[in-house]
């Protein structure tokens, strides 16, 4: 999958993808965008969402997530806008990102350490 290297964007919406996202989503480590919408994916998110260093827009909306924000999230300094409403996903924004201006969409079961 050494493929995956070189993935900068990724758009996926109202296809049908369901099931986890597998942890080798973690070798896209040149992502700056992740739009997974609308679909039915499931599980928790996974911890190698940590590994996009250059990651500055993650939408997950309307998905089937649930278990904890990783706290890996708090690695992405570039993030710029996070989207994590209409999931079952809880926890609390990492405090790494308080010092950003991050742009949050999320669900009251989510808590931000700045609110």
């Amino acid at each position: 999958m050494s493929f995956l290297l070189f993935i900068s964007y990724a758009l996926s919406g109202s296809n049908g993808l369901d099931g986890s996202l597998p942890s080798e989503i973690g070798q896209c480590t040149k992502l700056t965008a992740l739009l997974l919408v609308d679909s039915t994916l499931d599980r928790s998110i996974p911890s190698e969402i940590g590994q996009y260093t250059e990651l500055t827009y993650l939408h997950l909306f309307s998905n089937s997530f649930d278990g904890s924000i990783p706290s890996e999230i708090g690695a992405l300094k570039k993030l710029e806008y996070l989207n994590m409403a209409s999931n079952s996903v809880t926890g609390t924004i990492p405090e790494t990102q308080c010092d950003q201006s991050v742009k949050l969409d999320v669900d009251s079961n989510i808590e931000c350490c700045w609110c």
